[in-house]
């Protein structure tokens, strides 16, 4: 399944800057920047700093897992594999579950967007979207990741050219006072724009995917952080530079906004284009990356093994795939697809949290095999802020999305628990793995499947005749 992944997927939500994007039955928006200035005025830019570093110091923490576990599944696999199969099993369910609401939510942005050019029907636009990036994908992450790269060259040549156009318009006196609304507005309003930063934990699922991955993983991750944070808070500065706090606090769309008045209707004909093509490559990037989290479970036994096959001419995890976009497109037609698409905030914070922590302790503890080319030079403290400054964003998320975190935890933990507890990889715990134990449980399950299939006795019909149980019981009592 290897092919040639480039980084620009990682960075992908920048329709949460370009224009309101409005359920056509329900008039409810999504964050924005203007919504951002709303909450915590010219403090907006400190928010959206504050964001980008906690990312950036998830970043670093996913490339030292990822240099050591190139693997796909990305977050499922790392904390599968540093607290066991259980937690894999939550993270994996759940991860899967918020990447598709978000690739289905961003069918509808797309859909919607789309009216500025040519009406048509929104469901229709979405459906055959999601189609066409489903075949897409199909036939390989070579083809969907070359997508993905001339999208995001063409976004960051548009944000470019606003920034350094408005730049020269900027009143240095509408940065005054730093935090308009406040200290604690700038702390709130973090919380509401960070799930723009929540993609960027994305790329990690395909990280088996990428050629040199020693080499390639610390540049995609690590650079997509930065290249993101420069660019949200750039465009928040110009933003609030050119209109002030109050100014633009009045719409939810100050960069189509301030686009009009310097260029007209083509102005904001260009940003509506950009933001088109921002929520085509989420849409893309929902599907390339989701489909991986059963393919990486399916191995681990947590998966029907109907996930792992492999297709023979586009050496891709097909049947994944197929039921990730096909789900992806049903929910169209099911869901208030704005709410889905807020529920997986709250638990990709939950997975910044494990991945953080996840570092610290493989650093104070040994996993065989793992032996990672990047080592993050600054920790514990760049883990440490991670941590902290997640657990301090997450209550800030609202009810709802706490409540969809609780049922995924519960949900992966039953899943586990009925499905995988007696055959799901790894065999090992946190706990064997904080007392140093991994190699002797991990002895232990190859002993045992070993014994097992030395005592299956082949009957004439072709059909196994298992000792299994009685042979387990014994090897089990003696160790």
């Amino acid at each position: 399944m290897k092919q040639r992944k480039g980084w620009g997927a990682a960075w992908v939500f920048f329709l949460n800057f370009c224009n309101r994007h409005r359920d056509n039955d329900r008039g409810r928006n999504i964050p924005s920047s203007g919504i951002a200035m709303a909450n915590a005025g010219s403090g907006a830019i400190i928010s959206f700093l504050l964001g980008g570093l906690i990312s950036i110091a998830t970043a670093i923490s996913m490339t030292e897992l990822a240099t050591g576990m190139p693997s796909a599944g990305g977050s499922y696999y790392y904390i599968s594999r540093t607290m066991g199969a259980a937690f894999g099993a939550v993270i994996g369910l759940g991860s899967w579950l918020a990447l598709v609401f978000k690739g289905t939510f961003a069918l509808i942005g797309l859909a919607e967007y789309s009216q500025v050019f040519y009406p048509l029907p929104i469901y229709l636009v979405a459906a055959v979207t999601g189609v066409l990036l489903l075949i897409i994908n199909y036939r390989g992450a070579k083809s969907s990741g070359s997508l993905q790269n001339i999208i995001v060259v063409i976004l960051l040549v548009i944000l470019v050219i606003f920034i350094g156009k408005v730049s020269f318009m900027v009143k240095p006196d509408n940065f005054f006072p730093v935090a308009s609304h406040g200290i604690t507005s700038i702390i709130t309003t973090t919380g509401i724009i960070f799930i723009s930063y929540l993609g960027l934990a994305e790329a990690s699922a395909v990280a088996e995917e990428v050629k040199n991955p020693s080499k390639n993983l610390p540049r995609a991750f690590i650079a997509s952080a930065v290249i993101v944070t420069l660019f949200y808070v750039g465009i928040m500065a110009v933003v609030v530079g050119f209109s002030g706090s109050e100014g633009t606090a009045s719409t939810v769309t100050p960069l189509a906004d301030i686009a009009g008045l310097i260029a007209g209707d083509s102005g904001k004909l260009f940003i509506a284009f950009a933001a088109l093509l921002a929520t085509l490559s989420t849409a893309n990037g929902a599907i390339l990356s989701s489909s991986r989290f059963p393919f990486a479970m399916s191995r681990d036994a947590l998966m029907p093994e109907w996930f792992v096959m492999i297709h023979k001419k586009y050496e891709t995890p097909y049947n994944a795939i197929l039921v990730t976009g096909s789900v992806m497109v049903a929910l169209l037609f099911l869901f208030d697809i704005e709410q889905l698409a807020r529920l997986g905030g709250a638990f990709n914070i939950l997975i910044f949290i494990l991945l953080n922590a996840a570092v610290i302790i493989l650093r104070k503890r040994t996993l065989p095999g793992y032996e990672p080319t990047f080592r993050d030079p600054f920790f514990p403290f760049t883990q440490i802020f991670g941590v902290v400054g997640s657990l301090l964003l997450l209550p800030l998320l609202g009810g709802l999305p706490l409540l969809f975190s609780v049922l995924m935890i519960f949900a992966g933990a039953a899943w586990y628990m009925f499905y995988g507890k007696e055959k799901a990889m790894p065999a090992y715990n946190l706990f064997d793995l904080l007392e140093n134990n991994v190699e002797r449980v991990s002895l232990n399950q190859s002993l045992l499947a070993g014994y097992l299939y030395r005592f299956q006795i082949l009957d004439m019909n072709g059909t196994f005749l298992n000792w299994q149980t009685s042979w387990a019981m014994r090897l089990s009592a003696c160790m």
